[in-house]
């Protein structure tokens, strides 16, 4: 693997454990939200919040997918192989 490569297998890898976090930190906030008094009997703003959070989930289930392609592309990729990941 070329240098230019291992730093772009580092990048995903970087941004792949963000957003591992972002879930996790999303989920949290969830499970805290049913526990916290702080919303009264607002039920509106707390299925509003739920909604951010999910929304908010969505978008980074979707990019880790992505993220995971990318991944699986390079670490399939040898210098033997007629296509150019990076072409």
């Amino acid at each position: 693997m070329s240098l230019i490569q291992l730093l772009a297998r580092q990048n995903l890898i970087y941004r792949k454990n963000n957003l591992q976090l972002q879930l996790l930190n999303g989920f949290s906030a969830k499970r805290n939200a049913l526990s916290c008094l702080s919303f009264g009997n607002n039920f509106e703003g707390i299925s509003a919040y739920e909604r951010g959070l999910d929304l908010n989930s969505i978008g980074a289930s979707v990019e880790l997918t992505a993220i995971n392609a990318e991944l699986n592309a390079l670490n399939n990729y040898s210098d033997n192989s007629r296509l150019n990941y990076f072409a």
